[in-house]
């Protein structure tokens, strides 16, 4: 008896497959669909521009990133939710009656208007064309309105190339202010003929200095919660 019970309540082989798949995946929900990817890529540019090679580690950066993402798609969690509560798909009685393409596009609407809000219309135009391309194009164009919503097909790459392209805009201008402090030390130690000390020892400490004392932590987080709320 004891026997037949461990094999009945031990899970199939299977479920930790799709376990494992799914955490596999949640980088690249959270990239795709929240403002993770921004924020992250902002940091690792950071990191890059300091010349640290482990500090801030890659955890450390993923939990920041994790923690601003959470800030920032709260309303669109919270009026989910509520929209979800609303036709009681959170029910487990009722949820198998209630999960259809229509009620799950219901309560997605919050994170579409989200991304819909903060991708490039050059990049919404330039996917909108290449989905086009596959039949008479120039006919689809003239007969879609211009107001009509996009497509997930559509918005998913081009709020990700959105997000990319911002992200790169701002990492450039964190990166300016390091840029200078390396031309200015290697210059200094170069008419100093000090050709044998690395510009990054003396460079390091000074970058740490600036970012710090110009509360660098505190303006990029306050600057990447405003760049959504802008939208």
């Amino acid at each position: 008896m004891e026997t037949e019970l461990i094999q009945t309540s031990s899970a199939h082989p299977a479920w930790f497959l799709v376990i494992s798949l799914g955490l596999a995946m949640i980088p690249a929900v959270l990239g795709m669909f929240t403002s993770y990817l921004k924020i992250s890529v902002v940091l690792h540019l950071l990191r890059s521009g300091l010349g640290t090679q482990q500090v801030p580690s890659a955890s450390v950066i993923m939990v920041l990133s994790l923690a601003l993402t959470c800030f920032i798609m709260a309303p669109q969690f919270d009026s989910s939710l509520q929209r979800a509560n609303e036709l009681e798909i959170l029910d487990p009685e009722l949820a198998g009656e209630k999960i259809t393409l229509k009620n799950v596009g219901y309560v997605l609407e919050p994170w579409k208007s989200f991304m819909l809000t903060h991708s490039g219309e050059r990049e919404l135009e330039l996917f909108s064309l290449l989905k086009d391309q596959e039949s008479s194009q120039a006919e689809q164009v003239e007969e879609q309105p211009e107001s009509l919503e996009p497509s997930w097909r559509i918005l998913l790459p081009a709020y990700v190339v959105s997000e990319l392209q911002k992200a790169f805009l701002i990492g450039f201008l964190i990166l300016l202010p390091f840029l200078v402090i390396d031309l200015i030390v290697s210059n200094i130690l170069v008419g100093m003929g000090m050709f044998m000390v690395s510009p990054v020892l003396i460079a390091l400490p000074l970058k740490l200095a600036l970012f710090v004392l110009s509360d660098g932590w505190m303006l990029l987080a306050k600057g990447l919660v405003y760049s959504y709320q802008g939208g």
